[in-house]
């Protein structure tokens, strides 16, 4: 009996009680672990300058409830992929861009990503990922353990899974960005149902750190189908759009 409390402890007290250390983490460190990861990782990627400067436009022309400065980079590779990093700062593969048809699907993307910058998940996940390491901090209140710790493992940032309550909450506060834009929030549904690839023997890369599956296709459609807001095209966003597609 105590050795099954001890490992229900670990394998969910423990995640638990590292996930919650986050709080003893000032923001400020959020910025400095997103600019350490960047440096690190895309000194020698291919990034594209002019579709990341559409990119950044087209992100102005929204509003996106930030509470961070965010800066987005487009990175050319086959990848079908996109991640948030703590600081602010969201990398966008053009494999990904290139999945897509319309300027709804960029939004929708943005939003999610966005999400997961404004409720600190990649932080969040971090400290559960090496609870082990950061529960003797966390009970001693011990924040420079807690940040030496995750300064190590900086790296692991980008090949972080969420947990499902965490892309269920960026699916949901994504969805809000999108309509309180008065985009279309079809555009989210059509680039997750392509994502989720049902019709292709390979699985995206997208899908190993934001699994897309059928029951939050079908939550974003409910939402979708009880959506009051109106919906506009908008032009501007369309040609920034095919400048980022091309």
């Amino acid at each position: 009996l105590i050795l099954a409390v001890i490992g229900l402890g670990y394998v969910y007290v423990i995640p638990w009680v590292g996930e919650k250390s986050v709080v003893l983490i000032p923001e400020y460190y959020d910025t400095e672990l997103g600019d350490a990861f960047f440096e690190q990782n895309m000194l020698f990627k291919s990034i594209d300058t002019s579709k990341t400067k559409a990119l950044n436009l087209f992100a102005k022309e929204l509003k996106l409830n930030n509470t961070k400065k965010l800066k987005f980079t487009v990175v050319n590779s086959r990848t079908v992929n996109a991640f948030a990093l703590p600081d602010g700062s969201i990398v966008v593969f053009s494999g990904i861009i290139d999945s897509m048809e319309d300027y709804d699907e960029l939004v929708g993307l943005i939003g999610h990503e966005v999400s997961h910058v404004n409720n600190r998940h990649s932080m969040k996940m971090l400290c559960r990922n090496l609870s082990g390491y950061l529960f003797v901090s966390a009970i001693l209140g011990d924040a420079n353990g807690v940040m030496a710790v995750i300064g190590d493992n900086v790296n692991t940032l980008q090949s972080l899974s969420f947990s499902r309550e965490f892309e269920r909450q960026a699916d949901f506060d994504g969805f809000e960005i999108v309509t309180s834009n008065n985009v279309n929030p079809q555009g989210m549904e059509n680039l997750f149902k392509r994502l989720q690839g049902e019709n292709d023997l390979s699985i995206p890369e997208f899908l190993s750190s934001h699994p897309v599956t059928t029951e939050r296709i079908n939550y974003i459609d409910k939402m979708i189908q009880s959506n009051q807001k109106p919906i506009e095209e908008n032009l501007k966003l369309k040609s920034l759009f095919e400048k980022i597609k091309h």
